[in-house]
C-alpha cells in the first residue's frame, strides 16, 4: 500500500470511533444548538439543543411545535457530521443580500438588451437604477435574517 493511502485509512479509523466522538461532545455544553448529520436515523439534518450524552446515544431537544418540545435519541455509531452553532452572521447576510441585488439587476438588464432597439441605450440605466435598491434592501434584510454560522466538532476540520 502507498503511504498516503495507509494515513487516510488510519484518520477513518481513528475518527471514525465512537470514543472520537464523545470527547468532540465534551467540548459543547449541554445547550448548546447542534446540528446533526445522521443519514441512518433521518436524511436531513437534525438540529436542536444538545442535552447531556446517555451511554452510546447522544439526546437532542428538537424545536418546539404545537405539541411541545420532544427529544430525539441519536446513536453515537451512526453521526457522520455533528456541528455546534456559532450564533447568527448579520455581515454574512447582509452580503448575501448585496450578491443577489445584484444578480437580479444583471438579469433585469439582460431582459432589457433583448427589447427594441431605441430601449437598448438606456438598459445600463435601467439596470444601476433597479440595482441600488435591490442590492440595499437585500443588505438590509440580509442583515436583519442573518446566516447562521456552524462549527464542526465531529469529524475534526482539516
Amino acid at each position: 500500500m502507498r503511504p498516503n493511502t495507509l494515513l487516510i485509512l488510519a484518520g477513518v479509523i481513528a475518527f471514525g470511533t465512537p470514543a472520537a466522538l464523545t470527547s468532540q461532545l465534551a467540548t459543547a455544553s449541554a445547550g448548546s444548538r447542534v446540528r446533526v448529520k445522521a443519514p441512518t436515523v433521518q436524511k436531513r439534518p437534525i438540529v436542536g439543543l444538545l442535552s447531556a450524552p446517555i451511554g452510546d446515544s447522544v439526546v437532542i431537544t428538537l424545536a418546539a411545535d404545537s405539541a411541545g418540545a420532544r427529544r430525539q435519541s441519536i446513536p453515537v455509531t451512526s453521526i457522520e457530521i455533528l456541528e455546534v452553532s456559532m450564533g447568527r452572521s448579520s455581515s454574512a447576510g447582509a452580503r448575501l443580500g448585496v450578491k443577489l441585488g445584484v444578480f437580479t439587476s444583471v438579469i433585469l438588464g439582460t431582459a432589457c438588451l433583448a427589447t427594441e432597439e431605441e430601449i437598448q441605450i438606456f438598459c445600463p440605466v435601467i439596470a444601476v437604477i433597479y440595482s441600488l435598491p435591490l442590492m440595499a434592501g437585500g443588505a438590509v434584510a440580509g442583515a436583519v435574517i442573518g446566516r447562521e454560522r456552524w462549527r464542526r466538532l465531529y469529524p475534526p476540520s482539516r
